[in-house]
């Protein structure tokens, strides 16, 4: 390319936009925002993704497109954190991360939620068909470690500020209770995952 790549992907988009149908221009704009955001250009995806509205439509959409508009979203997340933004990143990541289906919505595998229903031999097989190869996964592990470490630079200073007060400010409900979880297993604790050693230095930087 003698151009830019992100000059490059805006008029590829221009033209999926003045010449396709509704669903391309929908799965065009969600591969620009894509796009910006792994480049770190995560104001222009945000702003982007905000101005074409897709978030109000996605749910009527097909799922290979929801599937994508949760990457997009993903990847998102990750470039806030990335630049620093904690409290955006995880307002944006906490959606994904407590949802019980988390595998299927980034079409990386399937979660012990979904093996536990009964699913015909076709729905199977067209849920098989939707995953992508793994050299395009996003590592599960580094999602939920962005999650619980922005979780954790927001909740403990506010876990410093709100000591003895009365009622007590949460902002981050989930992350709460896993650090009293731990907190009641005391020495019997034994950090294994980055999700056990984020909340492990949780418990004593509060």
């Amino acid at each position: 390319m003698d151009q830019p790549s992100e000059k490059v992907v805006d008029d590829l988009v221009s033209l999926a936009t003045e010449h396709l149908g509704r669903r391309f221009k929908i799965k065009a704009t969600l591969a620009q925002c894509y796009h910006h955001a792994i480049h770190n250009r995560y104001q222009e995806a945000k702003n982007l993704i905000k101005k074409s509205k897709i978030a109000q439509m996605i749910a009527k959409q097909p799922i290979a497109i929801q599937i994508q508009y949760d990457r997009t979203i993903i990847q998102i997340g990750l470039s806030a954190f990335r630049l620093g933004n904690f409290s955006e990143s995880n307002s944006i990541l906490i959606d994904v991360c407590h949802s019980p289906k988390w595998k299927e919505c980034l079409a990386q595998g399937i979660s012990l939620y979904s093996k536990n229903q009964d699913k015909t031999v076709e729905e199977d097989i067209e849920e098989k068909k939707r995953q992508v190869p793994p050299h395009l996964y996003i590592n599960f592990d580094m999602i939920e470690s962005v999650y619980m470490t922005t979780s954790m630079f927001l909740e403990i200073p506010n876990i410093s500020e709100n000591r003895f007060v009365i009622q007590k400010k949460v902002i981050n409900r989930n992350f709460r209770k896993l650090i009293e979880q731990y907190d009641q297993k005391g020495i019997q604790f034994v950090p294994q995952t980055s999700r056990d050693f984020i909340v492990f230095a949780a418990r004593y930087l509060h």
